[in-house]
C-alpha cells in the first residue's frame, strides 16, 4: 500500500490509469479535472474498457463541465447518479489496484484542499470495490445522450454550496493559461526526444517556457536534450536551474542526475560520484542512479565501492523485478536494463540474458511511451555479447 497526499494525488492517478491493461472503473462524486479526463479519453484511444459512475448535478454537468457525450462516443460508459448519494471517491485498475481515499477529481481538490489517497495493490481488495461498483449502477442504464444542467435546474441552495468552487475552478482554467495544453506540449516534447527529435522537442519545450518559466520538469527535459547533443557545460546548467525550482524529490533527483551526468562525461568523475550519491539519497530505489554511481566509482578506481554498489544495483533492480504489482511498465524496464548492465560487468552470458528480457519489456510498452534511447542501450549490451 502506498500513500499520496494533496499536490501528489493527480500524478498517482494518472500513472495508474495510463498503466491500465484492461479496464479502468471509477466512481466519484465529482469529476471535473480536464487533465484526468484527457487520461481517461486516452485510455479509451488504447482499446481500454472505462466504466465511470459520477453525481449528475450542475458542478458535473453544466455548459462549460467536461465533455461528457465526447467520452461517450469514445466508447466509454457512463452512469448518472441522479439522486445525489455518491460520495465514493474510488478508482479500479485492471480489477488488481484500488485507489481510494478523499480525492474528488476536480480542480479544486487539485489546487486548493487538503486530501489523501491510498493505492491498494491487492486483487481481494479490488474484488471488493468491483462488487460494489455493481452494487452502486444496479439497475441503472449507460447515458447515451448528455444533456446537460443548467443554473436554473438548480436548488438556490446547491447553486451558492458550488458556485464559489466552480468560479475558482473556471477562473483557473481562465486565467492560467490552459495547463492541459501545457501538458500536451509537454507530453508531446517528451515524444519527440524519445524518439530523438531533439530539435522538435526542444522547440516545444521552448514554447512552454515561455509561459511557464518556473516549470523544472522542462528544465530537466531540455537538460536530457543538451546532453545528448554533448554540450555538457548547458546540459549542467539547465539541470542547475531545474534543481533550485523543483518542488519535489523527483524532479531534485532528475536534475541531480543529470548534473552527475554532465560531469561523468568531461571526465570529472569525483563530482559525479557525489552527484549521484545524492541522487541514491533521495531515491534509493532507483537502480539507473545506483548503475550511473558504480560507473564512476569505476573509472575512478575505487574497486571496494563498485563492489558494494554493484551488489546494491542488483538487490534494488532484482527487487522492482520481483514486485510485478505496483510498478509500470517503464518501470521495470529500467530495473532489467540495471541489471543486464551489472551482471554484464560480471558474466557476459548472463548480462546477454538479462538484455534480451529487457528487449522484451521494451516492446510490451505502447509506442507513444518507449524511449529509443533505452533500446539503444539494449541493443549496445546486445552487439557486445555476441
Amino acid at each position: 500500500m502506498k500513500s499520496y497526499f494533496s499536490r501528489e494525488i493527480r500524478s498517482a492517478l494518472n500513472l495508474g490509469i495510463s498503466e491500465a491493461k484492461q479496464s479502468v472503473t471509477i466512481a466519484v462524486a465529482w469529476f471535473t479535472d480536464k487533465i484526468l479526463f484527457e487520461s481517461v479519453l486516452r485510455c479509451l484511444q488504447r482499446g481500454i474498457k472505462v466504466k465511470l459512475y459520477i453525481r449528475n448535478d450542475y458542478r458535473n454537468n453544466h455548459e462549460k463541465a467536461i465533455d461528457w457525450q465526447k467520452y461517450i462516443d469514445s466508447g466509454g460508459i457512463l452512469y448518472f447518479d441522479n439522486l445525489q448519494k455518491l460520495h465514493h471517491k474510488f478508482c479500479i485498475i485492471d480489477k488488481a489496484t484500488v485507489f481510494i481515499g478523499s480525492y474528488n477529481w476536480t480542480l479544486f481538490a487539485h489546487f486548493y484542499s487538503f486530501e489523501s489517497i491510498v493505492r491498494i495493490d491487492d486483487e481481494n481488495v479490488s474484488d471488493q470495490f468491483c462488487a460494489e461498483f455493481d452494487n452502486l449502477i444496479l439497475g441503472l442504464t449507460p447515458v447515451e445522450n448528455n444533456i446537460r444542467i443548467s443554473e436554473s435546474e438548480t436548488s438556490n441552495q446547491e447553486s451558492i454550496i458550488w458556485k464559489t468552487e466552480m468560479h475558482k475552478e473556471i477562473d483557473f482554467e481562465e486565467n492560467k493559461a490552459s495547463e492541459i495544453d501545457l501538458e500536451r506540449l509537454l507530453t508531446e516534447a517528451v515524444h519527440q526526444y524519445n524518439q530523438k527529435n531533439y530539435d522538435e522537442a526542444e522547440k516545444l519545450l521552448n514554447e512552454i517556457n515561455l509561459i511557464r518559466p518556473d516549470e523544472s520538469r522542462v528544465y530537466n527535459e531540455l537538460s536530457s536534450i543538451f546532453w545528448r547533443k554533448e554540450n555538457y557545460l548547458k546540459q549542467f546548467n539547465l539541470a542547475k536551474v531545474a534543481f533550485d525550482l523543483a518542488k519535489d524529490d523527483i524532479q531534485k533527483a532528475r536534475a541531480l542526475n543529470s548534473m552527475g551526468l554532465s560531469q561523468y562525461e568531461i571526465k570529472n568523475y569525483s563530482q559525479a560520484v557525489n552527484l549521484f550519491k545524492q541522487v541514491v539519497y533521495l531515491l534509493p530505489d532507483d537502480s539507473v542512479a545506483l548503475w550511473n554511481k558504480y560507473s564512476a566509482e569505476y573509472e575512478l578506481g575505487h574497486h571496494r565501492e563498485c563492489d558494494s554498489t554493484a551488489l546494491e544495483v542488483r538487490r534494488v533492480a532484482n527487487n522492482t523485478i520481483k514486485k510485478l504489482k505496483g510498478i509500470s511498465c517503464m518501470e521495470l524496464l529500467k530495473a532489467r536494463i540495471s541489471f543486464a548492465h551489472i551482471s554484464y560487468s560480471v558474466d557476459k552470458v548472463d548480462g546477454r540474458k538479462r538484455a534480451l528480457l529487457a528487449k522484451e519489456v521494451f516492446y510490451q510498452l505502447p509506442e507513444e511511451e518507449r524511449d529509443y534511447h533505452d533500446l539503444d542501450d539494449i541493443e549496445e549490451l546486445l552487439k557486445t555479447n555476441p
